[in-house]
């Protein structure tokens, strides 16, 4: 089953292309602290490494009976890198904050590291977006 994407986050255009990547950033951050990669599905092609990585770092999680216990990850923008024919990329900023990892009990067995980064992400277009690829942009 496919998380129900937003209304701004399904059209063709570049505006699309941009929501639906902070959507997807933001559905890693839900499948984080629900510890659950279902949030994931669908939302990326099988060949998008990073995704799959994603998505396995989440079902790591609940394999353990853990989860994050807040906003780990905040997306701070999402604009286009390049829109036309042949490649639609957005670069997408994000904040990694430190939060607890809690165990099924709420005891906190670790922590995630705050970070600042951003992913450079790929997307397709075929009745749906999809991420494509996904790279850790420099």
């Amino acid at each position: 089953m496919i998380a129900k994407i937003p209304a701004a986050a399904r059209p063709q255009t570049q505006a699309g292309a941009e929501a639906f990547s902070r959507f997807y950033m933001e559905q890693v951050n839900r499948s984080f602290v629900q510890g659950d990669p279902a949030p994931l599905n669908g939302l990326a092609s099988g060949s998008c490494s990073v995704c799959g990585e994603l998505s396995s770092s989440a079902k790591e999680l609940r394999d353990k009976g853990r989860h994050h216990q807040g906003l780990s990850i905040e997306v701070t923008s999402a604009s286009a890198n390049r829109y036309d024919k042949e490649v639609r990329s957005v670069l997408v900023s994000i904040e990694q904050h430190r939060v607890p990892i809690v165990d099924m009990d709420g005891v906190t067995v670790d922590h995630t590291s705050a970070d600042k980064g951003a992913f450079l992400a790929t997307l397709k277009f075929d009745g749906r977006w999809q991420i494509a690829r996904l790279q850790v942009a420099k």
